[in-house]
């Protein structure tokens, strides 16, 4: 009798202590937080009056950071339970598993949750920028700016959203929203607010990435998202015309220039323009007449370089002279083949030949009389050259010597005269 109940004891005795091992237990009002909620813990199963240390964990057992994960101690009430709080911590959580423990300083009972730290904002976008900015001119531009609500349990109900960007913008550039805060209702899944970037006369022309950060909580808060923008600023615009130029047929190439124009800004001088290409024909190939010279290139920091050509205008070299060469002949003769030689300078690889249509005339047949008659030249073309003319002369000499005979006559002495012929 005395066996069967100390058995039965032992077995009463195992069985409370059973039960008491896994009576004890800790809980949280929620599965997930956002960063800066508070969570509230129950513990129940303690000892009565013991002293309880409760502390927070990363679950995978990342190192923690910041007074957030620092222990602190509950007194177990007069059912062994307890209800605290913890500030959800904003440095090192975010889109973190947490482990909660509580640990019995008396009984050494020891119950533990896990909870996880969803971010309340997913993502933000930046929209296209609605306006037109150039260099020299203040405007300003804007964009719609989006902050999605995330997807954990944390994440619901209305909070607030504090946007800011967060890059340096070029010089002359400020940014502004329409709301410096904003919520996101309940019911929605975004929010907007509208970012103007107002630019003033110096700020350069550029394409330039910038960051909007949107955030909720206190100043260090990590439940943050961003979203990244571009703001063009176009360049003004410059011309540059290159100057029109003339020269004669192998002189001296002229030296090529342009004049700018268009509205400066800021101070600025045409000096910021560079690189400008100037070309035209030269040498043999600057024929006579005209010829573009052509503008190209041209650069300049802030601006939009235009070109527009200019003329390059060659006139004909000094004369060339086509001599009628002299001739002669005899009266009555055959006439000699007029011929000319020219003489002049000429240029390059040019020959004489480049003279053509050079016309030659003088007196023929019965009119090329005994003497002198001209030989006129006349006409004359070359591409690159004017031509003029001087005649030569035909010397016509006397045919060969005539004879005159006188006729034989007879008369009667004292009879008339014959005529002597």
């Amino acid at each position: 009798m005395r066996t069967q109940t100390t058995l039965w004891l032992a077995a009463l005795l195992l069985t409370c202590t059973a039960l008491t091992a896994t009576a004890q237990s800790l809980t949280t009002d929620q599965p997930d937080y956002a960063p800066g909620d508070t969570a509230t813990f129950t513990g129940s199963g303690f000892q009565p009056g013991e002293e309880v240390v409760v502390e927070v964990h990363h679950a995978d057992g990342t190192p923690d950071t910041g007074a957030d994960h620092d222990p602190w101690t509950v007194i177990a009430d007069q059912d062994g339970g307890f209800v605290t709080t913890w500030h959800v911590c904003e440095d090192d959580c975010l889109g973190k598993t947490l482990l909660a423990t509580a640990d019995g300083l008396t009984s050494g009972l020891h119950a533990e949750v896990q909870f996880t730290d969803a971010p309340r904002i997913a993502s933000v976008t930046v929209g296209p920028q609605f306006g037109t900015a150039t260099y020299g001119t203040g405007v300003a531009v804007t964009y719609l700016i989006t902050v999605f609500r995330g997807t954990g349990p944390g994440s619901s109900g209305n909070f607030t959203v504090t946007p800011s960007v967060t890059t340096a913008l070029p010089t002359g550039v400020t940014a502004s929203f329409t709301s410096p805060t904003f919520s996101i209702p309940s019911a929605s899944s975004s929010g907007t607010t509208t970012l103007t970037l107002t630019t003033t006369g110096p700020s350069p022309a550029v394409s330039a990435s910038f960051t909007v950060q949107a955030k909720t909580g206190g100043s260090s808060s990590t439940d943050l998202a961003t979203g990244s923008g571009t703001l063009t600023i176009g360049k003004a615009s410059l011309t540059v015309t290159a100057d029109s130029k003339s020269k004669t047929y192998g002189g001296a190439e002229p030296a090529l220039t342009y004049t700018p124009s268009g509205t400066l800004y800021n101070g600025d001088t045409y000096a910021v323009i560079g690189s400008v290409v100037l070309s035209t024909a030269t040498g043999a190939s600057a024929t006579a007449g005209t010829h573009a010279i052509s503008a190209s290139g041209g650069t300049a920091a802030n601006y939009f370089v235009a070109t527009a050509n200019g003329t390059l205008t060659v006139g004909k070299a000094a004369a060339l002279t086509a001599t009628a060469d002299d001739k002669g002949k005899t009266y009555g003769g055959a006439d000699p083949a007029l011929t000319y030689t020219p003489s002049g300078t000429l240029y390059y690889s040019d020959t004489y030949s480049v003279i053509s249509g050079v016309l030659l005339s003088t007196a023929t047949g019965a009119a090329a009389t005994a003497g002198s008659h001209a030989i006129t030249a006349s006409g004359g073309t070359a591409a690159n050259y004017f031509v003029v003319t001087a005649n030569g002369t035909l010397t016509v000499g006397k045919a060969a010597a005539l004879t005159a005979t006188a006729d034989d006559k007879g008369k009667t002495y004292g009879g008339s005269d014959p005529t002597l012929t």
